[in-house]
């Protein structure tokens, strides 16, 4: 039973038994939490900041990102081109998102992952087994190819 009495909310619970004891700090608590929050006599509505007068669009939330994401760091105009290229490309929506990721330095690589604290030092071996840094995989791979064109030939 909740309405607006005197341009104020009123919750009105009715509840289906009566509180145990420890239940009445916890109800109590609750009220607290209601009866402080502000409410107003309006439909509830979603509102896109970024861009008020028209709302929600994709080429705004692309124009926000490209707003907060390119030009929070100095870039080239090279790189600003290549940013904004990126979504107009007529290519499937995950090579574009790969490139974006690419573009900014978010490929969950091992050595990326080490650098940004998601995983530990003693966590990156190269798969190849012998190198213990990005280089030393670098190494491994170029090696494994040369041995791999030798014996082709």
């Amino acid at each position: 039973m909740r309405s607006w009495v005197n341009g104020l909310w009123w919750w009105g619970l009715i509840w289906r038994r009566n509180f145990f004891v420890w239940e009445i700090p916890l109800a109590r608590e609750m009220d607290e939490v209601l009866n402080n929050s502000c409410l107003v006599e309006e439909a509830d509505r979603w509102v896109w900041n970024a861009n008020v007068d028209d709302g929600f669009s994709v080429k705004s939330l692309y124009d926000w990102l490209f707003v907060s994401l390119v030009h929070r760091v100095t870039r080239t105009s090279l790189e600003v081109f290549a940013f904004s290229s990126i979504w107009k490309c007529a290519v499937p929506s995950k090579v574009s998102a790969l490139a974006w990721q690419l573009f900014l330095d978010r490929i969950p690589t091992k050595d990326n992952l080490c650098h940004r604290r998601i995983i530990h030092i003693d966590e990156v071996d190269c798969a190849m087994g012998g190198g213990d840094s990005p280089a030393g995989c670098v190494d491994d791979v170029r090696d494994s190819c040369w041995e791999w064109e030798k014996q082709a030939n």
